[in-house]
């Protein structure tokens, strides 16, 4: 019995593990997509002051 209780205790920390990586990934793929948009935003900003002058 004391088996299945590790057993279910090693599992229950490697899934939770793993739901702690997609989350930090979520996180990250946020963030960047945030930096991405604000570069391409500044870029377009930019770029339509050189074809003004």
């Amino acid at each position: 019995m004391n088996t299945w209780v590790m057993a279910f205790k090693v599992a229950g920390v490697g899934l939770s593990a793993v739901f702690m990586g997609l989350l930090m990934l979520t996180g990250g793929i946020k963030i960047m997509s945030y930096v991405c948009r604000l570069l391409v935003r500044k870029e377009k900003k930019e770029s339509s002051i050189d074809s003004a002058v």
